[in-house]
């Protein structure tokens, strides 16, 4: 049974979002954070509490790509980046039917989610987006 419950972004989420994307420390870890604008976006909520936010896009008929963010410190280092994860990967397969599903993580922010998932590392050698982050980026993907 999944701990993260996945939601629909509701009004009040976007105040923690712009919080979120403020603070130093996250958007060293993450600089896109709070800026997933995929096919399905979703609020991660724990025991009531919103905790980030996670989302599918770039969605091909072989791949999608994952994005996650657990902006509330409280719940980092606690497994439920990896249980998101994990349910958009079933989400993935499942339902949208892909053959491969990936993320771009910063070495730097490179945790046990991807390793728990079973994702497998290699550079990416050139994103437009993620230019300055070039030297340090990882994708990490699943077939």
């Amino acid at each position: 049974m999944s701990r993260a419950l996945l939601r629909a972004v509701i009004p009040e989420d976007e105040q923690r979002r712009r919080l979120w994307q403020s603070d130093d420390e996250i958007r060293k870890l993450d600089p896109c954070v709070g800026k997933y604008f995929g096919i399905d976006e979703h609020a991660i909520e724990v025991a009531s509490t919103h905790i980030g936010f996670c989302s599918v896009s770039n969605v091909t008929q072989d791949e999608a790509e994952l994005g996650v963010t657990i902006g509330s410190k409280d719940y980092w280092g606690k497994g439920y980046g990896a249980d998101v994860m994990n349910q958009l990967t079933e989400f993935c397969f499942n339902s949208l039917g892909v053959k491969r599903v990936y993320l771009k993580v910063l070495y730097s922010n490179m945790c046990d989610s991807c390793t728990k998932c079973s994702y497998h590392n290699r550079p990416l050698l050139f994103d437009a987006g993620w230019t300055k982050h070039r030297s340090e980026l990882l994708l990490s993907g699943l077939n």
